[in-house]
């Protein structure tokens, strides 16, 4: 993804810069604040930040150690309304609906009409869901792809060969 120039490189690295966070819960619950903030941040990059990064960060964070998980859910959430919500805040100051364009028949918005809409929902869902479709894909992205090469192949056993033990 980093070498498309849109927002999907500052996405990835929110994600993995959270995740990393999230994985240091374990030695105090403030990392979760600090995850918080980074998965907040990945909603601000782009809406799928919720799904692609949030989501894993918050799973990370609740799952990895459950000690003080009341604890570290608060400061999680804490963290992504500090960064994520004045951006919420600021769509639904000017729009009227804090995720727009997104749940435009429930919230509405500005200058958008039923029939855009409908266009951009179309324009914006997949309809590739089967199991041939998630398999041309994984190829896709393994080996199709001309922004792919060898080295992600050659790097991978390296990971297998670490003598430290993992958590």
């Amino acid at each position: 993804l980093s070498t498309i120039p849109y927002v999907e490189g500052a996405s990835l690295c929110l994600t993995t810069l959270g995740i990393a966070a999230a994985c240091r819960c374990v030695e105090s619950a403030r990392w979760a604040l600090v995850a918080g903030l980074l998965a907040g941040a990945t909603i601000g990059c782009k809406y799928t930040g919720l799904a692609f990064g949030a989501a894993p960060i918050a799973a990370v964070v609740l799952l990895a150690d459950r000690s003080q998980s009341a604890r570290k859910a608060a400061l999680l959430g804490v963290g992504m309304l500090l960064t994520a919500g004045p951006w919420l805040v600021r769509n639904g100051w000017w729009t009227g609906n804090p995720v727009f364009p997104l749940l435009y028949d429930l919230l509405g918005g500005p200058d958008w009409t039923p029939e855009l809409a409908a266009n951009f929902s179309r324009a914006h869902r997949s309809t590739h869901f089967s199991f041939a479709d998630a398999l041309w894909f994984a190829q896709d992205v393994a080996y199709r792809n001309d922004w792919q090469n060898a080295l992600a192949f050659a790097f991978a056993p390296l990971a297998l060969l670490s003598s430290r033990p993992r958590r």
